[in-house]
């Protein structure tokens, strides 16, 4: 299946299981608004369906647990990616601030985590939540390997196979700085990504060193070698 089927069937289920979801759908003009966390709560399943999307169904969505250093279990992400090239393009925003799998006309399927109020001619299907949500904190969980796999690139490792990513959820609050702090905490100090790839030992040490996550570490195929930060 094409990127932008997979992307157009997952927005089609968005819609037509919005009320299981606790989302909203809003036809517009230019496409189709899906409310995922702002007048209605959102949840776990809006979050995985809208991922399996963006990654173009080359890939494994799903959540777990975590146990921390205090005994806690708290829920986490995991992904496990055939394309991680791939659907690190698919979490490139643009100028409003939009990021997703694009049509000629528009978004396939597109998010974002700024209100309709503050939409200035967003073309196609949008998927939006507010900072605070569940929603958004599970895509910036997701956005982390997309980070790393950029990381990669900007280095000039062009060959990246697969990625594994496991992302503690870090609890929310009414605070938004507050809860961009845990979240930021987990990145950094929690989240486990792994990318196999064919690559210059040199420019993987230095993707590694740029990234501030202590538990980032990418396998090269040819030499057999792991590179991390420990």
């Amino acid at each position: 299946m094409e990127w932008r089927e997979k992307a157009a069937q997952c927005f089609q289920n968005l819609i037509e299981e919005a009320g299981a979801n606790h989302c909203a759908v809003q036809a517009r003009e230019q496409g189709t608004w899906i409310d995922a966390g702002w007048d209605v709560p959102g949840g776990w399943m809006v979050a995985k369906c809208v991922l399996e999307g963006l990654s173009g169904g080359r890939g494994q969505v799903s959540y777990t647990q975590r146990q921390m250093a205090d005994g806690m279990q708290i829920p986490a992400l995991e992904l496990f990616l055939d394309d991680p090239v791939g659907t690190a393009r698919a979490f490139q925003r643009d100028e409003q601030g939009i990021y997703g799998v694009r049509g000629e006309e528009g978004y396939v399927l597109g998010v974002t985590d700024r209100p309709l109020a503050e939409e200035k001619g967003w073309k196609g299907n949008v998927v939006s939540a507010g900072p605070n949500s569940l929603f958004t904190g599970i895509m910036e969980a997701a956005d982390l390997m997309a980070q790393c796999v950029q990381a990669l690139e900007r280095e000039g490792v062009s060959e990246i196979l697969w990625g594994w990513s496991s992302c503690p959820l870090a609890a929310m609050t009414q605070d938004v700085e507050e809860t961009r702090c845990r979240r930021l905490e987990m990145a950094k100090r929690h989240t486990a990504i792994s990318l196999w790839v064919r690559g210059e030992g040199s420019a993987i040490r230095r993707a590694i060193e740029g990234m501030d996550m202590e538990e980032f570490f990418v396998h090269e195929l040819v030499t057999a070698c792991t590179y991390g930060k420990r």
